[in-house]
């Protein structure tokens, strides 16, 4: 794997999380494999919390989660667990602030321990399948 592509999955990264903030949702196509799979563990949990097999799943739980207090996904920590040709591994720690409102401070809303799987394409590097295994406060 060559430095570029080692950028290229880290400017996924932030695009995916940006995502989550963002309201232009019809950008979620472009990141995954149209067989991804989206998974949610809360702390100790044996089966996900949340599960999206689908692009237009996770798209629809992307638009309804905008409906509530604004939220922002801070990546601070990436490491590369596989990294091939045409496949990779990451875990990404993520720290999630919580806003209700303009006038109101942000606030920790969770941490989570992110596990991604990519694919290369003809069309850059796409997510395989995306686990959160969320930590309790």
């Amino acid at each position: 794997m060559s430095a570029a592509d080692k950028l290229a999955i880290i400017d996924a990264i932030d695009a995916y999380l940006a995502l989550a903030d963002d309201p232009a949702v019809t950008a979620v196509a472009g990141m995954f494999m149209p067989d991804a799979v989206w998974e949610c563990y809360a702390e100790g949990a044996r089966q996900p919390s949340l599960r999206f097999a689908s692009l237009a799943a996770l798209e629809s739980a992307l638009a309804q989660a905008r409906n509530g207090p604004r939220l922002r996904h801070h990546r601070t920590g990436l490491r590369f667990d596989h990294l091939a040709a045409g496949t990779a591994r990451t875990t990404v720690k993520v720290l999630v602030t919580e806003q209700d409102g303009d006038a109101a401070p942000p606030r920790l809303a969770n941490v989570a321990c992110e596990i991604g799987t990519w694919r290369k394409t003809a069309f850059g590097w796409k997510v395989a399948s995306w686990t959160v295994y969320r930590e309790i406060l």
